[in-house]
């Protein structure tokens, strides 16, 4: 109960190598404590009220050009992460690197698909994914192929991508890059493939025809 906002304030400040994350932290020792007082283990929570910062968002987006030098400054299997990472939307972690054979969806229009594992953005509800591109439907129909069983893809030991694996082979694949004197912007993360996405779509990158509120609210 002596916990004050002010020791958050310095705890926070005394770790200098948390370069972000702040916010998670933050709501980590509030939940604890939250749970405490739920309990009756203390009166009340001591820090209540105590202002979460805000996440600066990122709106960094990959560029046709970038995109063709990140594919060839990655290997094979990382670069099949990030096509198709940018041409679905998918959530890297949660979404692509959990994909396996019974969330496949094969829709009576021919349509390919796949359903997400539970996440608390989307109130635990199964997000369905669906791909119309030819060459993602055959990416998946090879990757079914070669792993009937567990995830479908892999890194080049044949082991499973995770949200941690992926960030770092992007990073090293970012590194890569420089060396031979090409860029990203300093916040470009396995998350821009998303971003990336969203705005293809919004500009019709890939129909030729921008989507209309129409479409929107259907």
């Amino acid at each position: 109960m002596e916990l004050t906002p002010l020791d958050i304030d310095q705890w926070l400040a005394a770790h200098t190598s948390w370069n972000g994350g702040q916010k998670t932290r933050i709501q980590a020792v509030k939940r604890a404590l939250n749970y405490a007082a739920e309990r009756k283990l203390i009166p009340a929570n001591p820090i209540k009220g105590y202002r979460v910062p805000r996440v600066n968002s990122r709106v960094t987006y990959i560029t046709p050009d970038q995109e063709s030098l990140c594919y060839e400054h990655s290997g094979s299997p990382f670069a099949l992460a990030l096509r198709v990472c940018i041409r679905t939307g998918a959530r890297f972690g949660c979404e692509f690197a959990a994909l396996t054979k019974p969330m496949l969806l094969i829709m009576a229009s021919g349509w390919n698909g796949y359903s997400s594992g539970t996440k608390k953005k989307t109130r635990k509800k199964r997000r369905i994914i669906r791909i119309t591109d030819p060459e993602i439907m055959e990416i998946v129909r090879t990757q079914l192929s070669r792993f009937p069983r567990g995830p479908l893809f892999r890194n080049h030991h044949g082991t499973a991508w995770t949200s941690k694996t992926l960030s770092h082979a992007f990073r090293r694949m970012k590194a890569r890059m420089l060396r031979g004197g090409h860029q990203l912007d300093a916040d470009c993360c396995m998350y821009s493939c998303r971003h990336t996405y969203a705005k293809r779509i919004l500009q019709g990158y890939w129909s030729g025809n921008p989507p209309t509120s129409r479409h929107w609210l259907a």
